[in-house]
């Protein structure tokens, strides 16, 4: 959808990188990604791939400090900078797309109140009293649903 110019800016807090293994070039992380990995000590980078192959829990070479993903994790907050840049993003979109999730969700109902555009629709698989909120709602898979939309 973004390749065709339907979708300008995907905000996800999944930590699994679907949306980029998918293609997506502009995507807010708001909980980060598993795919990035650092040395809270001395901010060496490290990719997936050493983290996969390490033995044992992974030690940064430099300094000895556990190397840890880029997420958040329980009981962290997101980050403020990736909030307001999220918060920034909604603002500006006219039609705002929200899939899987329910609309009174902590994370989702503190970004929606940024939303000033004219169509809010949920595509979600389980009715819920929060759907009210939207202007469409369609009741079915996320996956189904969005391989439809891109063949009309």
């Amino acid at each position: 959808m973004e390749k065709r110019g339907l979708v300008q800016q995907t905000i996800t807090r999944r930590i699994f990188g679907l949306p980029e293994r998918a293609g997506c070039k502009n995507v807010i992380n708001l909980h980060g990604s598993v795919n990035r990995n650092y040395c809270p000590h001395c901010k060496r980078e490290f990719t997936i791939e050493e983290i996969r192959n390490a033995k044992h829990v992974p030690l940064c070479p430099d300094c000895g400090t556990v190397i840890r993903p880029e997420v958040v994790l329980f009981g962290e907050q997101v980050d403020n900078a990736v909030m307001t840049r999220a918060a920034k993003e909604i603002e500006k979109a006219e039609v705002l797309l929200v899939l899987g999730t329910k609309l009174n969700s902590n994370l989702c109902s503190q970004l929606l109140k940024y939303y000033t555009g004219n169509k809010l629709i949920l595509v979600t698989l389980y009715p819920h009293f929060s759907d009210k909120m939207a202007d469409y709602v369609i009741n079915r898979r996320v996956d189904e649903t969005l391989k439809e939309l891109l063949a009309e």
